[in-house]
């Protein structure tokens, strides 16, 4: 078969532009940040007059698009934690300055990182944290136990890096971190999800879970 190429990313801005009745759209994602595969999806934000939001996927070219449309309120009125995923993104087509007063506000929530949390907020999710550990190894259905597993890690992998100050990073960038400044870490959460439940992985979840809450949140300070 020959080749595609690379896709014509302006191109399906205008599709969907046309198609949701937009007014700007912005690549962001990892083909925003150079970070893509050539068969990586194609993440595109857009911006409307009028209300509302509508999460969509389309097929165009060959490949994926995930679609986020937002009306002007809806955008002015996104929280920060959503806000920053949009940091790295790049104007397309249509209203230039409606791109980048959004990408503008998407950046300074990206660098201000989430909002400290409080002693009490530390004391619920540490609450949470022991509390899902020990329904892990009670009796019950098997797929229970995996989500709980598996809900307990993601949490404690957002926690860890929002109690330092910080946005979670997306996955692999985060875990390829770990790798390289702290190995012991990496391998408590790689224990979250290939032990069997029993005591080892009980042991495995407390250490990870104390390792996570360690951490001085500015709270403290």
């Amino acid at each position: 078969m020959t080749d595609p190429g690379p896709p014509d990313i302006d191109a399906v801005a205008g599709t969907v532009m046309d198609r949701f009745g937009c007014h700007a759209v912005i690549l962001y994602g990892s083909r925003a940040a150079g970070r893509h595969q050539p068969d990586s999806d194609i993440d595109l934000v857009a911006l409307r007059r009028g209300p509302g939001y509508v999460r969509d996927t389309l097929h165009l070219q060959g490949l994926p698009v995930d679609i986020s449309v937002y009306g002007e309120a809806d955008a002015a009125a996104l929280p920060a934690g959503t806000l920053r995923f949009f940091a790295e993104g790049r104007f397309l087509v249509g209203d230039a300055a409606a791109a980048e007063a959004f990408l503008t506000r998407a950046r300074a929530a990206a660098a201000a990182g989430p909002a400290p949390m409080t002693h009490e907020e530390r004391r619920t999710w540490r609450a949470w944290a022991d509390k899902t550990n020990a329904r892990i190894h009670a009796p019950g259905e098997a797929a229970a136990t995996l989500y709980r597993r598996g809900w307990l890690a993601m949490q404690l992998y957002e926690l860890h890096y929002q109690l330092r100050g910080r946005w979670d990073p997306k996955i692999d960038e985060g875990f390829a971190e770990m790798a390289r400044t702290d190995p012991a870490l990496l391998s408590l959460f790689e224990d979250a999800q290939r032990l069997e439940p029993g005591p080892a992985l009980q042991a495995a979840l407390e250490t990870l879970v104390g390792r996570v809450f360690a951490a001085p949140t500015p709270a403290d300070t």
